[in-house]
């Protein structure tokens, strides 16, 4: 899969996934996985509650 953007070659279009510079982005290390705070996920809850109850309504036979 193309990047949106090679920071290497700077290419907006992204690069071909033959091309050097896109192999040495896949080949750098995950960043560390960092912990959400409590408030963004009390945001993202309370995000998934109303796109439930959205869907419970539009499943809701009429």
């Amino acid at each position: 899969m193309p990047f949106t953007h090679c920071p290497t070659c700077d290419n907006p279009k992204g690069c071909a996934q033959d091309q050097n510079c896109y192999k040495e982005e896949l080949a750098k290390p995950d960043p560390p996985y960092v912990e959400e705070s409590p408030t963004v996920e009390k945001a993202y809850e309370a995000m998934n509650a109303v796109i439930g109850a959205i869907n419970a309504r539009k499943n809701k036979p009429s």
